[in-house]
């Protein structure tokens, strides 16, 4: 592909790539400790350039998602965990979010509300149930995602550079629970954030069953009367 550089970082084939590593990632397909295909093969795979596919493995890596060393490819660090009470009957391993979207979109009638503070976690699960849809492999007769998400005019806290909180930089990027790590900006700097990262951040999964006093019943029922009354009075 005859494509320079400073496109394909900021354009359509970057992100591509880089989104469909994360949902890889934190759906369990490469599991933590596990080795990402060569490099070759994943340009391959995405119709991208060589140069594309180390960039994202670059920007990953100083995400602290992988870990790339020369001669040895890129093991995955790390995964997105759920803390889950109901677990599928015969599931094993860690609960991961792709699999409770892939799960929720069987269903005749799909319904998601979303509470976060970016769209990046539901959006690349949820691209991957638009693949199944088109290939046929599901066929839900409705689909409703209802998702509450801070306005475009508020000044979000994080991310913020710390050794300049007023570089406005990594803040154009979000649009992930606080902690301190390194960030690639468009242009190339690494830079040290604090910031909330949805990816990688851990989730609490609850299903609510036929005792409407358990644990989880009493979760989820506080979460959906919170969710519609938030959804009517402060949503736009």
């Amino acid at each position: 592909m005859d494509e320079s550089p400073a496109v394909e970082e900021g354009g359509r084939a970057f992100h591509r790539v880089r989104s469909g590593l994360y949902r890889r990632m934190t759906e369990g397909t490469y599991a933590v400790g596990s080795v990402l295909p060569p490099q070759r093969d994943l340009a391959k795979e995405f119709g991208v350039s060589w140069h594309t596919v180390q960039r994202v493995l670059r920007d990953l890596a100083v995400e602290g998602w992988i870990e790339s060393r020369k001669g040895s490819g890129s093991r995955v660090l790390r995964g997105q965990t759920v803390q889950s009470g109901a677990r599928r009957e015969g599931a094993r391993g860690p609960v991961t979010l792709g699999p409770l979207v892939s799960a929720a979109f069987e269903a005749p009638k799909v319904a998601l509300d979303v509470f976060t503070l970016t769209s990046e976690s539901i959006d690349i699960h949820v691209r991957a149930q638009e693949e199944r849809i088109r290939a046929g492999d599901i066929k839900p007769t409705a689909i409703s995602i209802r998702m509450l998400l801070p306005a475009d005019d508020v000044e979000l806290p994080y991310p913020y550079v710390r050794s300049n909180r007023d570089d406005p930089r990594p803040r154009r990027r979000l649009r992930r629970v606080p902690v301190k790590r390194h960030m690639a900006l468009d242009d190339g700097e690494v830079v040290e954030v604090v910031d909330v990262l949805g990816m990688g951040s851990t989730l609490t999964h609850s299903v609510m069953d036929d005792d409407p006093h358990s644990n989880d019943s009493v979760t989820v029922g506080a979460w959906k009367s919170w969710f519609e009354a938030t959804w009517e009075l402060l949503g736009e």
